[in-house]
């Protein structure tokens, strides 16, 4: 079987099924993993050998299940250059659930020799039942802080929004639309 890498990880959780060895006396017995790994297992890329064997009570066997799992890397490197003008876009499309007084976060990895000059956020959306309840801050691996906005639009939901250092608008006077909208 081939599957995927799971995201930022040199590998893939895989569960299989594993098999069942039937015998004429002994029924539905277990059996014994002696090569590769076990269902649940965090694959490394590349191909691993599973086998699992049983030996009846009698002494037959061992009976033999053997199978591969290979798991491609399908994700795509980063570059981290320094002194080099970069453009480095990062993309976090799985929803992320907020919850009332939570701290939900979303983590850019940067090499350390890094400095960024310029963030913005092309796209923020989704459903706050009121934005007055929510606040979006920006805190760098130093500690230091930036608060894109607290408590904006106080019974606004459903927003959808960019934020860039060079727009026109300010954030805390910004049109708000109406509740659900």
């Amino acid at each position: 079987m081939t599957i995927s890498n799971d995201p930022a990880v040199c590998g893939a959780i895989h569960n299989y099924q594993t098999p069942i060895f039937v015998d004429n006396c002994d029924g539905l017995q277990n059996r014994t993993l002696t090569e590769g790994l076990a269902s649940g297992s965090l694959f490394p890329v590349g191909t691993t050998t599973v086998t699992w064997q049983y030996t009846d009570v009698a002494g037959n066997g061992p009976t033999s299940c053997t199978f591969t799992v290979l798991v491609q890397d399908d994700e795509n490197p980063m570059i981290f250059c320094e002194e080099v003008v970069a453009t480095n876009q990062f993309t976090f499309e799985t929803p992320m659930d907020i919850r009332p007084n939570d701290v939900t976060q979303a983590i850019i990895q940067v090499a350390p020799s890094m400095t960024i000059t310029d963030f913005n956020i092309l796209t923020l959306a989704g459903t706050q039942p009121d934005m007055g309840d929510l606040t979006v801050t920006l805190t760098s691996p130093a500690g230091t802080t930036v608060t894109f906005f607290d408590g904006l639009c106080s019974g606004t939901a459903d927003f959808d929004m960019a934020l860039d250092d060079a727009a026109t608008a300010i954030v805390t006077t910004a049109a708000c639309g109406p509740l659900g909208g």
